[in-house]
């Protein structure tokens, strides 16, 4: 009795299961513009780096920006992800405003998010913070409907390890300003050397062929876990 008591129950679960209407996509498109570094994209590069998509992702599809946007089609009809690589804000230490004009032509579409992982290439903190609000306010001023979403540091190899710092201060006084801004953190994945690539790691490259990693720079980029961790991150902001 017992036993058809439980197959009865187990029964009716799946067949509640089965029955329950598919999740409700929002209407209208949901566009996220991912500003970063190399760990959001890095262009091709001979003999060591063979996509244009975030290195060390093993392939286009496992990168942050490409997981994300398979996140966002969970619960957008229409959706896209688009990176722009500021590497050049990173490393042009007292005239980084100069740079951000190059982000124009993406703010203009307006899209609904705009996410800024940046830092892990910054050894001279002196106007670290200065620089990094006056680019949240540039992004704001631009596309004021946006919403940031800040991604903490991945990896502090390349960078004074004080930018987590700053990034986080910049956030609390932007969201204390009242602004629409949000922050992934990282700390649970930041310098873990299980979260690294390896030299030897296989990985996809635009030409459809298969390489291994031999540049111990690329090695140090996140592998495909943290990448994930950073696109679950981001997309829990989106909400």
């Amino acid at each position: 009795m017992k036993i058809r008591k439980v197959l009865a129950a187990v029964s009716t679960a799946l067949a509640i299961i089965f029955t329950m209407p598919a999740p409700v996509q929002a209407a209208g498109s949901y566009d996220v513009l991912c500003i970063g570094n190399s760990i959001t994209q890095h262009p091709i590069v001979p003999d060591f780096w063979w996509g244009e998509w975030g290195m060390a992702a093993t392939t286009i599809n496992t990168d942050y920006v490409h997981l994300l946007d398979a996140y966002l089609g969970q619960s957008h009809s229409k959706h896209s992800t688009t990176p722009v690589s500021m590497v050049s804000w990173e490393k042009a230490v007292g005239q980084r405003e100069n740079s951000l004009s190059v982000l124009d032509p993406y703010l203009a579409t307006q899209p609904e998010a705009v996410t800024i992982e940046l830092g892990e290439n910054c050894n001279e903190l002196g106007n670290f913070l200065f620089d990094y609000v006056y680019l949240i306010n540039y992004i704001k001023w631009k596309s004021p409907g946006s919403k940031i979403i800040l991604v903490g540091t991945v990896t502090t190899t390349w960078c004074d390890p004080s930018v987590e710092y700053y990034k986080q201060y910049a956030y609390h006084i932007c969201k204390y300003a009242g602004y629409d801004i949000a922050y992934v953190d990282t700390s649970a994945i930041m310098n873990n050397p299980a979260g690294l690539s390896y030299i030897g790691e296989w990985v996809a490259g635009s030409d459809f062929q298969w390489h291994q990693i031999n540049n111990i720079s690329v090695a140090l980029h996140p592998n495909d876990y943290v990448m994930d961790y950073i696109a679950r991150g981001i997309y829990s902001k989106t909400k």
